[in-house]
């Protein structure tokens, strides 16, 4: 993994042979700090203006531009659709419930045991939705909720699997 821009450009941060899943958010942001720590503090960063979290507005228009992808969203709103979601402990949980929210998806039920992020994966051998075992819990909660449909997302939030 590597920055792409400003001061620190082509910089590099190597992943450890031992991590088994591609980093996350976290993961990213944590390898970051430590690097930028090395430079300046987070919090006299954030205080002297030189880091600054990302603004509403800007989260926002993001989510419009995905929502304008969609096909046919319009429907969505009054089909009465009903989700459940995982995330595996991924960083998907808050942008693809705000996308929901905002095609007109309202009953979603997030699988409780990997609606955080958590780098360690504790609750699937290896959390990509493509392999069967890291869909378990949701699976399970399938059997309850009666979805019509169940929405998993790898951890960088790169895939998303029906």
């Amino acid at each position: 993994m590597r920055v792409i821009s400003g001061i620190y450009k082509r910089r590099r941060f190597d992943v450890p042979h031992s991590f088994k899943a591609r980093p996350t958010t976290d993961f990213a942001k944590e390898n970051l700090f430590n690097v930028l720590s090395n430079y300046m503090d987070f919090e006299d960063g954030i205080k002297s203006g030189k880091i600054e979290y990302i603004k509403q507005e800007v989260i926002d228009k993001y989510l419009d531009k995905v929502a304008q992808q969609g096909v046919h969203t319009d429907l969505v709103a009054d089909s009465g659709l009903k989700v459940v979601y995982t995330p595996l402990n991924g960083t998907g949980n808050k942008p693809v419930r705000a996308i929901l929210k905002k095609i007109g998806i309202k009953e979603v039920t997030v699988v409780p045991e990997q609606e955080n992020p958590d780098g360690n994966f504790p609750t699937c051998p290896f959390p990509n939705p493509e392999i069967k075992e890291a869909l378990a819990k949701g699976l399970e909660l399938c059997k309850t909720v009666k979805p019509d449909l169940l929405l998993a997302t790898d951890p960088d939030l790169s895939l998303i699997h029906i």
